[in-house]
Order: structure tokens, then C-alpha cells, then sequence
């Protein structure tokens, strides 16, 4: 309570009014301060004036309230702002009923200068220290909250109902507006409830009722494969593909890990090599030509870890026509990282196949080719290029060298000698020589050596390791008459399937794959070929490998001669072949017989 002292001198009294007036102008405002009388009501006006400043501070004042200079004011009670804003009440006045007055009238009470009524007024209700809240009103001297739901149809009305519900499908926002609310909840393709999507399928894929994608045919990887589509390292391809090499002569093919297709060849004069995908699609390819060489064809490749190995021939201008060529080239290039000449004799050398195991290389060839005869021509290779020949049979009269496979720690080469197919071998350490070429070696594995039945010659063109023993594949020669041959060599026991002959040309085969499960070998080559040109036409075979027995032969359309092949992990066939004009394909064979 303030307490007044005696006033002395003239100024004293102006003071004192000037305080009071003071005191009286922030009744019923913003700040509400008690008079002397009644200082219990400074708290509950205070409460009061703070609610009137958030409601402006939210953008308005409450009804019958008006705005003054920033402040909330009733101005039928507020001395401050009695009948106007600018009207403040005389110190000891009272503001009722918007005029200034000694004493509040018709049964209202004093709160602080402020005449109002308890029932009903929302500052001041029940009592002058019990104001509303900004939602709530006074009724009866209680407070009552006021609900709202001007501009709503959703939502709290601001008390402790709501202005009304959402449809199936739609959601309540913070406006107090119904809107869709879209679900894509564990959905990735499908209506999102709201007319739009939660997502697409790839092709070939269907969105459930459920919003998830699924393939109706095989599912590959993230690619689902339709109709006679099959599923090929990740690929849906078509079960029998056929790629076109327009000007390229395809002579060797090797299948990697993961699925790639590697060919070698020639076009035109130069060495090719490319790579192809599960479903025959070119990836990529490069041609080059050795050293000096006037040319350079491929006939053989493998793969080792990141790199390929192929070899072939070169031709050269001078006194010796023609070398043998090996080369390292990196899959992911396919840029030659070396290539070097393989020499065997000054006449014609030739290297037709490679293979390799670990850090060790070996190659079949022919060397010294004449008009009157040749030799086995073996190859010992390194990583860096240093390489050595030798012929394992210097006693014979002659022969070829035409394939290699490593098994069992051991190199293999077939081929023939003295008119007679062999199969001989080497541990794949061995034959070590001081460079640049001296390095004869002798085998120091059996030699198996055999002639088919009747005939003056037989020659090995393909082997292909498989369980305990090893197949071979070639031609025998009976009275000048060809026919294809596949037998079985385990120890030292041959055992030869029936000569395949539908003609009285050339019939042979020039290569093997083994099936996955061991069950099959496959045979490719060609059949009533004259020798010469584009004659004849290509074959593909199965040999069951119970008994040696063939079990079709088919001849791929279109083609005169097919020269390699491999199994893939469906137990397909691709095939190498030579179609008439230059050219070549790559096809795919089902195991059933179906070719391209």
C-alpha cells in the first residue's frame, strides 16, 4: 500500500497528482496497478491485461475491445481509456459505463477503477482477480470456454469438441481443412489414394493390389525375363541368339567367369579380339597387327584372371613366310599389353591353341610347314612374354600339334604324329630353358597314340579333360574319304565312337566342350566340305559320355563351318561359325539340338 506523507511547500500537491494520474492510466490496459485500496487486484488485473496483450499480439483484440496505441481496452470501464481511447479518468475517478464518475453505478463493482459487471465481464470474472482466458467468456461469473470453428470443418472447435470429422481417405490439416492424405506405406508402385502414384515397375514387371512389382516370368537379378526369355548372368536373353560379325572370321571363343563372352580371329589382316555379353551383344573390340607382320590371324585364346592369352600367325615379307604370334591382352581393353613371334623353322609356323595355369603358358602348334610335311610344335610361355618351343616327338616323321588343356597339374597336347592321332603331357613346371628359345622337352607323361579302324590317317584337332580321362575330337581318313571322330582316352585305353560320315567330302570335327554335369561332351566342325572354298556345311554335336555314343548332330543354318564353342551356365552352346561371303556368327544352342 502507498502511503501518502504530509505535503509542504507548493509543489508537493502537483507531484503527488501527477503520480496518481499515472497510477490510474494503465488501469484496465496493458499493465493494470492497483490504487491503495485494493492491492490484492493488481496481480488479477495484471493476468487479466496479459491476455489482452497476446490476443493483439495473435492479430486482434476480443469483442468489445478496441486498440490503443498497441493496447486492448474495454472503454466502457477502462479509466485509462474511459468513452475513448484518449480519455483517462481523474485521479479517485472511476470509468463506468464509458464515462468518468465518482462511483460505479446500477450494481457494478470497483476493480481498480474499472466498473464492471462480475457476471459477465471476461477481465473481471466472479471477482476482480479471476480474468478469462483468451478462448473463454464469462458467464454467470464463471469462466466458460468459447469454441470456434469460423473457416474449420475438421478439428478442435478450441474447447473440448471438435468441427467435425474427415472422410474415409482424407486427413484433418492445421487449418482446420479436410485434405487426401496420400499412403505410400510400404508401396512402390500403385495409387497413392490421392489420384496420384507412389511409383512404376521396371518393364516387364506388374504392380499388385498390394503396391509391390512382380514378375510374372523369371525373375533375373533386378530384370524380370518374359515369355521364352532366360535368365544369363544377370541378363534376360533370348534362348537361341544369333549375332551377326559382318567381314570377321571367328576361330576361337572362351566364356569368363562372369558370364562375358571372349572371340578371336581375324578381319581382313589384322588380328581381332571382342567381347560379347550372355545375350551375344558386342561390348566391345579391337583389332591390331603383330610387329612388321604383313598380317595376323587368331585361331586360340583363353583367360586368365584380368587378362586373355591368344595366339595364332603372322605373316611376314623376307625368307621366312610366316611365324607363330602369342599375346597378352587386358578383358577390359582388349589392348594388346605385348605381342611377340613364336619361331619354329624358316618355313610356315602356326600356334592353334593356348592354355594356362597359374604362371605357366603352353601352347599347340605346327612348326616348319611344308608341301612334304611338319611337326608338333609345343610352346612354353611366360606372363612377360619369353617363350620357348620345342618338338616333343624329334624321331617321328612328322605330325601337327593342334590343341592343349592343363588338368591334374599337367599339360596336355594332342594331335598327330606318323598318321596316327596322340594325346602326351608334361607336368606344367616343367621344360624350364635358358632364352631366348633353346628348350627341348621330351613328355614325360604317357603318350596314348591311335588309329581309328581302317583308316591311313587320324588326327586329334580338340581335347577336353573330363572326370578321370580326357576326349578327343578330329577326323580319320579311309580311302581319301573324311569322317568326323570323338573317343574317350582314360590310361591308356581308347574307346572311339562310331565314325560320323553322312558324306563322302571332308566330315571332321575341330573342337570340344564339356557339359556342366559331365554327362555330354558337344563337337563342332563341318561336314561335305570339298577342301576348299565355302563349301559344306556346319555342324553341332552331342556325345553322350556313357558309352561314347552321339546323340544328334545338327547343322546350324546358313553356315559352312563352325571352328570353336563353349557351355554356359544353362548348359547353352555358343558356337563360332563361318558363313559364306566373309563373315560370321555367334549362335546359341539349346542342349535339346535347337540352333539359330
Amino acid at each position: 500500500m502507498l502511503v501518502l506523507g504530509s505535503w509542504s511547500g507548493t509543489g508537493a500537491p502537483l507531484v503527488a497528482l501527477a503520480f496518481l494520474a499515472a497510477t490510474f492510466a494503465c488501469a484496465q490496459s496493458t499493465t493494470l496497478t492497483a490504487d491503495a485500496a485494493d492491492a490484492d487486484a493488481r496481480d488479477g488485473a495484471d493476468d487479466g491485461a496479459g491476455d489482452r496483450a497476446d490476443a493483439t499480439a495473435e492479430g486482434g483484440c476480443r469483442p468489445g475491445e478496441e486498440l490503443c496505441s498497441g493496447v486492448c481496452a474495454d472503454l466502457t470501464t477502462d479509466p485509462a481509456h474511459c468513452g475513448a481511447c484518449s480519455t483517462t479518468c481523474a485521479p479517485g475517478e472511476v470509468c463506468n459505463e464509458g464515462r468518468c464518475a465518482s462511483s460505479c453505478t446500477g450494481g457494478l463493482q470497483n476493480c481498480s477503477g474499472a466498473c464492471v459487471d462480475l457476471q459477465t465481464d471476461d477481465a473481471h470474472c466472479g471477482s476482480c482477480t479471476a480474468p478469462c482466458t483468451l478462448h473463454e467468456e464469462c458467464r454467470s461469473g464463471d469462466c466458460a470456454c468459447v469454441t470456434d470453428c469460423t473457416g474449420r470443418e475438421c478439428g478442435s472447435d478450441g474447447c473440448t469438441g471438435t468441427c467435425g470429422g474427415c472422410p474415409t481417405g482424407r486427413e484433418c490439416g492445421a487449418d482446420g481443412r479436410c485434405f487426401c492424405a496420400e499412403n505410400c506405406v510400404g508401396r512402390t508402385c500403385g495409387d497413392d489414394g490421392c489420384g496420384g502414384i507412389c511409383g512404376s515397375c521396371d518393364p516387364a514387371f506388374a504392380c499388385t493390389p498390394a503396391g509391390t512389382c512382380s514378375c510374372g516370368g523369371t525373375l533375373c537379378g533386378a530384370l524380370c525375363c518374359t515369355g521364352a526369355q532366360v535368365c544369363l548372368d544377370g541378363a534376360c536373353c533370348d534362348p537361341t541368339w544369333s549375332t551377326n560379325l559382318p567381314g570377321v572370321s571367328v576361330r576361337g571363343l572362351v566364356r569368363d567367369a562372369d558370364g562375358t563372352l571372349f572371340a578371336a580371329g581375324s578381319s581382313g589382316t589384322q588380328a581381332w579380339v571382342a567381347a560379347f555379353d550372355a545375350c551375344g551383344n558386342r561390348l566391345r573390340e579391337r583389332t591390331f597387327v603383330s610387329g612388321s607382320a604383313t598380317s595376323t590371324g587368331l585361331s586360340g585364346m583363353t583367360a586368365a584372371g584380368d587378362d586373355l592369352y591368344v595366339v595364332g600367325q603372322t605373316l611376314e615379307a623376307g625368307t621366312d613366310p610366316g611365324n607363330g604370334v602369342w599375346a597378352r591382352l587386358p578383358k577390359a581393353t582388349l589392348v594388346p599389353a605385348w605381342t611377340n613371334s613364336l619361331w619354329g623353322g624358316n618355313d610356315i609356323d602356326e600356334a592353334w591353341a593356348v592354355a594356362v595355369s597359374g604362371s605357366d603358358v603352353w601352347i599347340a602348334g605346327t612348326g616348319a610347314i611344308t608341301a612334304t610335311g611338319s611337326f608338333p610344335w609345343v610352346i612354353r610361355g611366360l606372363p612377360d612374354g619369353g617363350a620357348c618351343g620345342f618338338n616333343p616327338f624329334p624321331a617321328a616323321g612328322g605330325g601337327v600339334g593342334r590343341d592343349v588343356a592343363v588338368s591334374g597339374g599337367r599339360a596336355y597336347v594332342a594331335g598327330a604324329r606318323d598318321g596316327e592321332a596322340f594325346l602326351t603331357s608334361w607336368a606344367v613346371g616343367e621344360c624350364l630353358w635358358t632364352p631366348p628359345l633353346d628348350c627341348p622337352c621330351e613328355p614325360t607323361g604317357t603318350t596314348v597314340a591311335f588309329q581309328a579302324a581302317g583308316a591311313a590317317y587320324t588326327e586329334a584337332r580338340a581335347v577336353v579333360a573330363l572326370g578321370s580321362g580326357f576326349y578327343v575330337a578330329g577326323f580319320s581318313d579311309i580311302g581319301g574319304d573324311y569322317g568326323g571322330m570323338v573317343a574317350r582316352i582314360a590310361a591308356t585305353v581308347v574307346t572311339e565312337a562310331p565314325r560320323w560320315n553322312p558324306t563322302t567330302l571332308v566330315d571332321a570335327y575341330t573342337a570340344l566342350a564339356a557339359e556342366a554335369t559331365g554327362s555330354a561332351v558337344y563337337a563342332t566342325g563341318t561336314m561335305g566340305w570339298d577342301g576348299s572354298g565355302e563349301s559344306g556345311s556346319a555342324v553341332v554335336a552331342r556325345y553322350g559320355t556313357a558309352g561314347v555314343t552321339a546323340e544328334w548332330q545338327v547343322n546350324p543354318p546358313g553356315a559352312w563351318a563352325c571352328w570353336d564353342l563353349v557351355v554356359d551356365d544353362l548348359g547353352g552352346i555358343v558356337v563360332g561359325c563361318l558363313v559364306p561371303g566373309g563373315g560370321s556368327t555367334l549362335r546359341r544352342c539349346l542342349p535339346t539340338g535347337v540352333c539359330p
